[in-house]
């Protein structure tokens, strides 16, 4: 089942209701206490949920792995929050550009997880990471006769989308290259997600060809009072685990709603 996943700021989390889809930034995770045992705890009702390991989060797309922590724990940390969240869809976490190590740390992750959940361990999904076209091709290849995978993720940013920083250019490059390998993908039933959604347009189209994706374009567009549907402007930042003001928060819960329609249109 294809499904629009949103980010949720702290102030809007007591609104996510029964197996509403959330995407969990494990930003805020490693930051907030407060943030991440919402999410451990009896509040988070929803179990429709993908965890994430946040590379290339960054709003600066000069620096897409500014962010990232260099604690050399990080992956132990990762790790447990899969196991206190059990989410049903783990983000294995990536490398920005380079395939071989996105594909080492895949099978590392998978037999990690395995070991520590039987018999239902989450479902894990490979992002393609590559320096070119050609490469990728080659990842989704791999991607479909690869039994552990579940679901293929296509990031926001990536090098094989070229030098680009324009949201509306990033969206129509993705559409072409997704379009190229939907089939075979599907062929391989092989769930498909968009990480990050760049615009309203390639959220229509991701709805209308049963892909799923994720947005934090309501919270963005909530917090800095632009419009929902308008171009995702470059740059922009928001801390998920802060607090929001009162006519934030509804333009957000607004949002998420107004999104949710185009995505079902």
């Amino acid at each position: 089942m294809s499904n629009l996943y949103h980010t949720y700021p702290w102030d809007c989390l007591l609104s996510i209701k029964d197996n509403d889809p959330v995407f969990i930034e494990s930003e805020p995770l490693l930051r907030s206490l407060s943030y991440q045992e919402f999410f451990t705890s009896q509040f988070c009702s929803s179990r429709n949920l993908i965890l994430d390991c946040g590379v290339g989060a960054s709003p600066d797309l000069n620096k897409p792995m500014d962010h990232v922590s260099k604690d050399p724990h990080w992956g132990v940390w990762y790790l447990r929050m899969i196991r206190d969240i059990m989410p049903r869809v783990v983000v294995v976490p990536d490398s920005l550009g380079c395939s071989s190590v996105t594909r080492s740390n895949f099978y590392l992750y998978e037999y990690i997880i395995k070991a520590m959940w039987t018999p239902r361990p989450p479902e894990l999904m490979y992002v393609i990471q590559a320096a070119t076209w050609k490469e990728a091709r080659s990842e989704i290849d791999f991607a479909c006769t690869y039994r552990g995978i579940t679901w293929v993720g296509f990031p926001r940013l990536v090098h094989y989308w070229g030098d680009t920083q324009d949201a509306d250019e990033l969206a129509e490059i993705r559409i072409k290259f997704v379009s190229s390998v939907i089939t075979k993908l599907k062929d391989s039933e092989k769930k498909i997600h968009l990480l990050g959604m760049n615009n309203t347009r390639e959220l229509y189209w991701a709805g209308n060809n049963d892909i799923s994706c994720d947005t934090r374009l309501a919270s963005l567009a909530g917090f800095h009072g632009f419009d929902v549907r308008d171009t995702r402007p470059p740059n922009l930042k928001i801390d998920l685990a802060e607090s929001f003001t009162k006519n934030q928060v509804e333009a957000i819960l607004k949002n998420i709603q107004i999104l949710n329609h185009i995505y079902k249109e």
